[in-house]
């Protein structure tokens, strides 16, 4: 595995900063940091203090009085910098030093910085593209095989989701659905290949199997799928899956009644704990086992919402206007979303219950940065960590 370059954060901030201060980037971190009190950076020994200045970013060296105050290593910095960790990954291997009543403002610059170091945009509602040629996108459109690929190409790069009908015959699902029945038998807490969650009694119950495909040929011959390859690679050919890393075949088993843990997933881009320096953009193809509607649980998704940030604890006046489009699907039914999509599985509004079967197509440079058997958290958990630690098994 290759490791991300290293950024020096003095060099940075005496020769690319002013470059960068003076750009749009400049200009779109100023608008997103807005709102926010200055923050001030130590990286080591170190520290520049950013503010929002008439709706453009600032940088100074030093501390202000008025900043609120993180520290990071230089380490940690550069990770930062170059997307291998996000806030939240920051915070969960705690390599980062903030007050935790600072933690929401640290989460918000996270954004404004995001856009500044490396161009990527805040989520505007208000401004997002759905249109072709000026006529609206219909959000809610579907898909056979039979359309023509570049028009489910087209929707799929404007919305960042898509839903294909009537992939798979009734046969076929009803054999992955058995398929799905004898691994669920052999599934074990702690075994490292499932998920579960709570019940209201207390009660653990099977919420996920990763690398599926290990305990299944049937699923193993997916990958070898002609229909799913080429839905994988329907917005760039160099796109390819992979079985012995990032959870390989992921199989979601969503039980119905009322549950507490991993089951229902809120607000979330698939690289949002860090990497997407290498695994954007990617493909998350979702067989439909069963139905999804609001009763059963759905993906639900914010259309245009690909390729830019989002607060990761979007509230409910924050969500009020955005395009949001729940998917309803059949059986046998596929879907596409781009990874850094902002989605959810939001819980069932009735009596619930759903089964997809995910596998994910990647860009080369996953495999640069991701070994087998390793998945994006593993990276995010071992930045810091020296490579014989982890060879020994010490972590």
């Amino acid at each position: 595995m290759q490791p991300p370059p290293v950024i020096d954060a003095v060099e940075f901030h005496d020769t690319r900063l002013p470059e960068l201060l003076a750009s749009e980037r400049g200009a779109m971190a100023g608008a997103a940091a807005a709102h926010l009190p200055p923050l001030a950076i130590h990286v080591d020994d170190h520290a520049w203090t950013h503010r929002s200045v008439d709706r453009r970013l600032q940088v100074s060296r030093g501390v202000a009085d008025d900043a609120v105050a993180i520290r990071v290593s230089a380490q940690t910095w550069s990770d930062w910098h170059t997307e291998t960790l996000r806030v939240p990954g920051m915070l969960l291997t705690q390599s980062v030093e903030v007050a935790p009543e600072h933690v929401v403002t640290l989460s918000e610059w996270d954004l404004a910085l995001r856009a500044l170091w490396n161009g990527v945009p805040v989520y505007d509602k208000e401004t997002v593209e759905l249109s072709v040629d000026g006529r609206p996108v219909d959000l809610a459109r579907s898909f056979t095989l039979d359309d023509p690929p570049d028009e489910i190409a087209r929707h799929l790069e404007i919305v960042g989701f898509v839903r294909i009908r009537e992939v798979f015959s009734p046969d076929e699902i009803a054999a992955l659905n058995a398929e799905v029945d004898r691994l669920a038998t052999t599934a074990r807490p702690g075994d490292g290949r499932s998920w579960w969650s709570d019940q209201p009694d207390g009660t653990e119950i099977l919420n996920r199997i990763i690398y599926a495909q290990e305990g299944s040929q049937l699923i193993d011959d997916l990958y070898a799928d002609e229909r799913l390859d080429r839905l994988g690679r329907i917005l760039d050919p160099e796109l390819r899956p992979a079985k012995d890393r990032m959870d390989g075949a992921s199989l979601l088993i969503k039980p119905p009644g009322e549950l507490v843990g991993l089951a229902n997933i809120p607000w979330h881009q698939d690289c949002g704990m860090g990497g997407h320096n290498y695994m954007c953009p990617s493909i998350g193809i979702g067989i439909q086992l069963t139905g999804a509607s609001a009763e059963a649980s759905q993906f639900v998704g914010i259309a245009g919402s690909h390729g830019t940030s989002a607060h990761p604890l979007m509230t409910e006046e924050q969500l009020e206007g955005m395009p949001l489009v729940p998917i309803d699907t059949d059986p046998g039914d596929v879907t596409l979303h781009i990874c850094d999509v902002i989605h959810a599985s939001p819980p069932p509004a009735g009596a619930g219950g759903r089964r997809t079967l995910y596998l994910t197509w990647f860009p080369p440079t996953m495999w640069d940065a991701i070994g087998p058997g390793e998945a994006a958290n593993d990276m995010v958990m071992n930045r810091g960590v020296s490579p014989e630690a982890i060879a020994s098994g010490a972590i």
